[in-house]
């Protein structure tokens, strides 16, 4: 049948049209997160002069689950969406991706550079790609692994280059940063399969929530051994936009990604963060952008167009 025919084609092309914007709008939101993350350098540079690691995390936190819980409607929601959750794996995400990624980093950032925190995170997508492809059998097609290859060359190129990485970082601070990148791979896999399952930001409020929670015992410790001393409001406004823009924004996006890309191809996106970190560094701490750094910037941007194709297999 003629008609029959002909609505089967559009169907299908209605289909691949949707899919292929929800791809796009994917994308757009894992490019705005790591922009927003490539700034948090700085911020947490700043607060950490004034606020222990535990501490800094646990307030960025609270701001952060207030606002996912009140978008998700926690008070009205609750009784409704506390049946049939994966309460399990929303906590192991919490524990890995808030309590256990954001004081390693801090802590990390404490004792090394931030040129070095950020090459080590650059082995994220790599971490990313190989555990994806191990416990979701997900492919590692030709075109994603030269990505990763090409975008993580760029983030060498880039941070070796960076005026703030003149000093070597300590080895203590340098192996806490590599340990923040295997726990991010490790959420960006758990959040990938529950993401799929439910709203994402469900998996953003419930997950943050627990992370949260878990940090209170360290923080208190911190508080009681070193105290909680007088914070400027310049502190106060990075932690204000860590626990705003760059915590509930962030997780409410890259879950939102994580339901329509899969986690090797997401995790490349993070090598843009390094690029994002250079620039905010020559824009508010007056740092130059030689040749060479313009040139990672290139190879970046060229292995994240890489990884996110679908011609080679």
């Amino acid at each position: 049948n003629p008609k029959e025919y002909l609505a089967s084609v559009n169907e299908k092309q209605l289909t691949a049209a949707a899919d292929s914007a929800n791809r796009i709008s994917a994308i757009v939101a894992m490019v705005a997160v790591m922009l927003i993350f490539g700034f948090t350098f700085i911020a947490i540079k700043v607060a950490l002069r004034e606020i222990r690691p535990f501490t800094l995390a646990l307030l960025r936190f609270c701001i952060a689950s207030a606002i996912l819980l009140s978008l998700l409607g926690f008070a009205r929601r609750a009784i409704e969406l506390r049946k049939g959750l994966p309460w399990g794996r929303l906590g192991l995400m919490g524990l890995i991706g808030v309590t256990v990624f954001f004081p390693l980093q801090n802590l990390g950032l404490v004792y090394t550079s931030a040129s070095e925190a950020s090459l080590i995170l650059g082995s994220i997508p790599i971490l990313t790609a190989g555990l994806s492809a191990l416990f979701l059998k997900e492919r590692l097609t030709l075109s994603r692994a030269i990505g990763v290859l090409v975008s993580g060359a760029g983030v060498a190129l880039v941070v070796l280059e960076s005026g703030g990485g003149a000093g070597r970082g300590s080895l203590l601070g340098n192996f806490l940063i590599l340990a923040a990148a295997l726990a991010w791979s490790l959420y960006t896999i758990i959040g990938r399969g529950v993401s799929q399952q439910m709203p994402h930001i469900v998996v953003s409020a419930f997950s943050t929530l627990a992370g949260t929670v878990a940090l209170v015992p360290f923080a208190a410790y911190e508080c009681w051994r070193y105290g909680f001393g007088p914070i400027s409001s310049q502190t106060w406004l990075a932690v204000l936009f860590l626990g705003i823009v760059a915590s509930a924004s962030t997780f409410f996006l890259y879950n939102y990604a994580l339901t329509r890309l899969e986690a090797g191809e997401a995790g490349v996106y993070v090598n843009l963060a390094p690029i994002v970190t250079v620039v905010g560094g020559a824009l508010f701490l007056g740092e130059s952008l030689s040749v060479c750094q313009l040139l990672g910037g290139a190879f970046v941007l060229a292995g994240v167009y890489l990884a996110g194709r679908r011609g080679l297999s």
